[in-house]
């Protein structure tokens, strides 16, 4: 259900007339289908659905950029080398998607069997 509002947000961007859809621009610019993840609810007729998680995290050579979506199965990361750099690689794992989400990793170490 994620990929058919991720394709229409696209074609609407292309056309210009996505301007519907709250927007932040230094996220967002560019970026449909991120927008379309973090902002839209979908609609009663299609199915509600939570906005997404953005999270970021700084690394020695480079920034990672996680969105999470429950509808899809938890967490899709990107690395870049700058915060636009990431959020670009996001951007393209949407749109092709290739956005492999998964849920989060179990916890290791003592205990654990």
């Amino acid at each position: 259900m994620v990929m058919k509002w991720i394709k229409q947000c696209v074609q609407k961007a292309k056309e210009g007339s996505a301007g519907d859809m709250r927007s932040e621009p230094m996220l967002h610019k560019d970026r449909p289908a991120l927008q379309e993840f973090m902002v839209a609810v979908g609609t009663k007729r299609d199915g509600l659905r939570e906005p997404s998680v953005l999270m970021c995290q700084c690394t020695d050579d480079g920034i990672r950029v996680g969105i999470k979506d429950d509808d899809c199965g938890g967490w899709c990361w990107r690395w870049g080398e700058s915060f636009e750099a990431a959020l670009d690689a996001i951007e393209k794992a949407l749109q092709g998607g290739e956005g492999a989400f998964r849920g989060s990793r179990p916890a290791r170490g003592k205990g654990r069997k």
